[in-house]
């Protein structure tokens, strides 16, 4: 007797969790991507959080197809708490109004967080202008982790794990149950920084080199809008209160931890240290800023920078060769070649070749040639020579 065929097992529903503050102007860009899904159960959720703009007028056009809930003052964090106790799905994607997915996001996550274990898939995403073009480049650059990444993250903590902005980030409803409610008294912003820093004690973390989001650049977002020195304030108190978070969960797991070691190790508080040990070198000076673009440093710690290699005073791409590193620092740009600042990683430049007088190696004393800084990710100062 041959045995009846089995009922097709019915898709996981992945909810869209999208958490809005004035954000009105890139709204309905953002739902309508949610809606696009190619995944068949989709479920969209939409926090306003106290928006003084049109977003309740645009929230209004999409009627029943998305259901709204309306917030006062509770930040990211409070807006994500709000949306996923408000979800059914058991996949959750938590999106910022300025973003979109494109079609793949959900079904990908839906395949993806079936494995038995898994926690989380991430994907790095492209990024766009403020007009929605797309630009070049895409974050992070680097590859995404996986796998069991548990003892990583109890050797170095909550740094030891990299991740993609919000978009670029799928749960499962199983793991955020066990982590949320965000405590919106620590994480007012920053709900990736809190789920991200503990989602491989419970589990595996999945990636997929596709892009599946965008990311909106633009100078009016609440990241953009900082200056470096209040995104590292900010980094920095996240990245305090993110170890109080994994010890406080390693505990209840009965896992052992060393959260003093951790606190040695921060990226973070080395790069903070070491800010504050560069800048007196560097103020009032130009500085071309060897960074592969990421530090995005303004004049607020008392310098004026330029991106290196630039062109127009846009980052130009990392040089292919010490050699074209030494060329584009030769280029007779007004007061451009007073100091260097070198924030590793980023692309090398041989400094004893170079001709590179070192002036400030971070909180640590370090000697040697400049390649032993690499390991250790912590930016350095240099006059360049006379040409």
């Amino acid at each position: 007797m041959c045995p009846l065929p089995s009922a097709a097992m019915p898709s996981p529903v992945v909810s869209v969790v999208v958490t809005n503050h004035n954000y009105g102007r890139f709204l309905a860009e953002c739902l309508e991507s949610a809606l696009a899904q190619t995944h068949e159960a989709v479920e969209i959720v939409v926090v306003d959080d106290a928006s003084t703009d049109d977003s309740a007028e645009v929230l209004r056009a999409f009627g029943s197809r998305v259901r709204v809930l309306f917030e006062t003052c509770g930040g990211q964090a409070g807006a994500a708490n709000a949306g996923f106790a408000a979800s059914t799905g058991d996949v959750v994607i938590f999106l910022d109004a300025d973003d979109v997915l494109l079609p793949s996001a959900a079904a990908r996550a839906a395949a993806v967080l079936a494995t038995p274990d898994a926690v989380k898939v991430h994907w790095p995403v492209e990024t766009m202008d403020v007009s929605g073009r797309l630009l070049d480049g895409r974050l992070p650059l680097e590859p995404l982790p996986a796998g069991d990444l548990r003892a990583h993250l109890l050797e170095v903590g909550p740094g030891a794990v990299s991740f993609p902005p919000t978009s670029g980030n799928a749960w499962t409803r199983a793991f955020l149950s066990r982590v949320m409610p965000i405590p919106v008294d620590r994480y007012r912003f920053g709900l990736d920084t809190y789920l991200a820093g503990l989602a491989p004690l419970y589990g595996l973390v999945d990636a997929d080199g596709v892009c599946h989001s965008r990311y909106r650049l633009h100078p009016a977002s609440n990241w953009s809008a900082l200056s470096f020195r209040d995104r590292l304030d900010l980094d920095s108190a996240q990245d305090e209160v993110t170890r109080a978070s994994l010890a406080e969960h390693c505990r209840l797991l009965g896992i052992t931890c060393d959260p003093d070691r951790w606190q040695e190790t921060s990226w973070f508080r080395r790069l903070s240290l070491a800010v504050d040990e560069v800048e007196p070198f560097v103020r009032g000076r130009t500085v071309a800023i060897v960074d592969e673009d990421q530090w995005g440093v303004d004049e607020s710690v008392g310098w004026s920078a330029r991106p290196f290699p630039e062109r127009d005073g846009v980052y130009w791409g990392p040089p292919a060769t010490d050699a074209d590193a030494l060329a584009e620092l030769a280029r007779p740009l007004p007061r451009l070649r007073q100091r260097v600042a070198h924030a590793v990683p980023a692309p090398a430049v041989d400094r004893p070749r170079a001709g590179l007088r070192p002036h400030a190696l971070g909180p640590e004393e370090i000697a040697g040639d400049f390649r032993q800084l690499i390991p250790r990710e912590l930016p350095s100062c240099a006059d360049l020579p006379r040409m």
